[in-house]
């Protein structure tokens, strides 16, 4: 909210994050709820924040599922950029194409994540333990600090954004949503939901077995979510889905029974990873 007001008062604006939970610090964007935690809309601003700083001590002493939460966020930068890249009549926030530049950050993103995800929780842990061990981790803590606030910030914004983000922001029509679970632990659960849809289901698989050794939802039951879709809610949710904008930047029609369709692939792909690989990270976050 402080990037709107200072928007209004025609002043520039300083962000000082003091948790890694999503990308937003480096954006030009501010996200809008209702009262009860619905996505509402979002407002693009015409600059960025004129500053950026970060204090590490102050990231690594906040709680690690904030961190988490972070990481969730970040790898979906990756594959949304590459289905806006591959679809030619998709477009960024600032309706333009992605740039080459955008989507390498957006790779980097993922590359990063995958290589030292899970040594940077394991820093924070060892960190908050008082436990010396935890400098054998500090250059993973870094490069995925700089992946949460800064590669993410700059890769989903000239990257683009696609269905992964579209079905995070309808998952807010649930009430359970708004009160137990972040917005980068909805982006993950997005993002599995987008690859089923896409068919990509050797990228889903990967994203599954990562999210769930570092302590990300991978079905819907971590989620807390009734049976769908049998709720009353999901007609609401798949119509919110498709009202965002960026859904529509997959190279396909995307439709309520697609999207259904995706949720039931992604939610039996995390069940069976939960049993592969198991669940104690999540439960130990959660």
């Amino acid at each position: 909210m402080g990037k709107f007001v200072a928007h209004l008062l025609h002043i520039p604006f300083v962000s000082a994050p003091s948790l890694a939970s999503n990308d937003a610090p480096c954006s030009a964007i501010t996200i809008m709820y209702t009262p009860t935690g619905t996505y509402h809309r979002g407002e693009v601003f015409p600059h960025n924040p004129r500053l950026v700083i970060t204090d590490t001590e102050v990231i690594a002493q906040s709680p690690i599922r904030t961190f988490i939460a972070g990481m969730g966020d970040a790898l979906s930068t990756w594959y949304e950029a590459r289905t806006c890249i591959e679809n030619k009549k998709a477009y960024n926030i600032v309706n333009s194409r992605p740039t080459e530049t955008a989507v390498g950050l957006a790779k980097l993103c993922a590359n990063l994540l995958y290589e030292h995800g899970e040594n940077a929780v394991r820093f924070i842990s060892l960190f908050q333990k008082d436990d010396k061990e935890y400098m054998k981790y500090r250059t993973s803590f870094d490069n995925i600090l700089e992946v949460n606030i800064l590669l993410s910030g700059l890769g989903f914004e000239s990257g683009g954004l696609a269905a992964s983000h579209g079905v995070a922001q309808a998952l807010t029509v649930f009430e359970s949503m708004d009160k137990h679970y972040m917005h980068g632990e909805m982006v993950s659960m997005g993002l599995l939901v987008m690859l089923c849809l896409e068919d990509k289901l050797d990228d889903a698989k990967q994203v599954a077995i990562w999210s769930s050794k570092v302590g990300l939802p991978i079905n819907f039951n971590q989620l807390k979510l009734p049976e769908f879709p049998d709720d009353p809610l999901m007609s609401i949710f798949t119509e919110t889905a498709l009202k965002q904008w960026f859904t529509h930047n997959e190279p396909f029609p995307v439709t309520a029974e697609k999207i259904i369709n995706a949720m039931k692939q992604a939610h039996l792909l995390g069940l069976q990873i939960e049993k592969e690989v198991g669940r104690t990270a999540f439960d130990c976050y959660h």
